[in-house]
């Protein structure tokens, strides 16, 4: 059975590090897809109000056979860091409803220019509720990546996020969660939640594993072991734990791969150490070779409100590769203790980062490699697929 999605999400076109951008590639070649990204901050309203594709609905900027990618760009920027506190729970819903009207104007025109058979909704967005009713939608879906309201940025407009998603999680046909601790809470107010953790694009990082797999020059001119990270540089990072890592172990080299966003003084004292080396953001198709010099990847995040319902991405990408992997007790990587070392205190970091660099053998490398396997993009997009097809049978009829 082929549908025709439509993913509503912020998380911009080929993000490697989230979800949405892996699913709807690999539903693509079974499905049409609809891509729309949302983008909250966006410039003034007087130069978008002066587009007449506003209200006409934004022509795709990016698409292929089975896949178009829309932008859309808010309108009123939920700047609410410029406000007083107590004016934010007044004005951020106006803000909001003033997107949404424009925004669901795009989405209607994507949706009836094209009439398709079978159309579904699938939100990736908090603050996307009013989309609910602009279609008359065979399926309607909540994915839930991330406990977003948790967000340090998004402090003063949690309230606002947390009620939205509320009722959206209770209107939807089905939630999927990345995580228990989000399955338990969105399970508790729709039953039709399901439990998909993230996956890893299994055949692009075991690219690292292959013999013809090229070491970047900015990390073959550095001595072993090599501890490494992918990915973004920001609030869950234990900057401290990466400090005392470098200062107790000056012989191993800490590599960063990734791009660093708002971060303080923690960050420059841990750059300011002669071991660590910051690579900056690099191309998708470059992260294999990156990956295959390093001989520990780590999870190096925080224990906290936001990351205890976080479930890793780069995980299985580590494991794509057959790396040892040492990360922080996040609940999500608990149940791959084992598999991984885990490891809080930054004695017990090093500890078990010694251990993995010590004890490493091909028989570990392909249970890690397996795993992975059975962790991958493809198969998270089968377990969906299935889920969809199985409500749409028992509670609704085939047109």
């Amino acid at each position: 059975m082929s549908y025709n999605l439509c993913c509503v999400t912020t998380m911009p076109w080929g993000s490697w590090e989230g979800p949405a951008y892996h699913i709807m590639v690999e539903l693509a070649k079974r499905h049409q897809v609809a891509y729309i990204q949302r983008l909250q901050t966006g410039g003034p309203l007087r130069r978008l109000l002066g587009r007449p594709t506003l209200f006409k609905g934004w022509k795709p900027y990016w698409g292929e056979r089975n896949l178009v990618v829309h932008t859309f760009v808010a309108p009123v920027p939920y700047a609410t860091h410029l406000l007083p506190q107590r004016a934010v729970p007044l004005v951020a819903p106006v803000i909001r409803r003033v997107n949404d009207a424009l925004f669901c104007r795009l989405v209607r025109h994507i949706v009836h220019d094209g009439r398709p058979a079978r159309p579904i909704l699938w939100l990736m967005d908090p603050l996307s509720r009013g989309l609910l009713g602009t279609a008359p939608w065979h399926l309607t879906l909540y994915h839930c990546y991330d406990q977003i309201a948790a967000f340090p940025q998004n402090q003063r407009i949690a309230p606002l996020i947390k009620d939205e998603e509320r009722q959206i999680v209770e209107k939807v046909d089905l939630v999927l969660a990345v995580s228990q601790a989000l399955y338990g809470a969105r399970r508790a107010w729709n039953p039709n939640t399901h439990y998909v953790p993230n996956g890893a694009d299994f055949h692009h990082f075991s690219q690292a594993r292959e013999e013809t797999t090229a070491i970047p020059s900015d990390m073959g001119c550095l001595s072993h072991p090599i501890l490494g990270y992918m990915g973004t540089v920001d609030f869950r990072m234990d900057l401290e734990l990466l400090l005392g890592v470098a200062q107790e172990r000056p012989q191993w080299n800490i590599v960063i791969v990734g791009e660093a966003r708002n971060l303080g003084p923690a960050w420059h004292r841990l750059l300011a150490q002669p071991n660590v080396h910051f690579l900056g953001k690099k191309p998708y198709p470059e992260l294999p070779c990156h990956l295959k010099a390093m001989d520990v990847c780590l999870i190096p995040w925080h224990v906290d409100k936001a990351t205890a319902a976080m479930y890793p991405i780069k995980l299985h990408e580590y494991l794509a590769a057959g790396k040892p992997v040492v990360a922080t007790p996040i609940p999500s990587l608990l149940a791959f203790d084992g598999v991984i070392a885990v490891a809080g205190e930054i004695a017990e970091f090093i500890e078990a980062t010694a251990h993995c660099l010590a004890q490493d053998s091909p028989k570990q490398v392909m249970q890690r490699v397996k795993l992975a396997q059975e962790n991958s993009w493809e198969k998270r997009a089968s377990q969906i697929e299935q889920i969809m097809a199985e409500f749409l049978s028992n509670g609704r009829e085939e047109p």
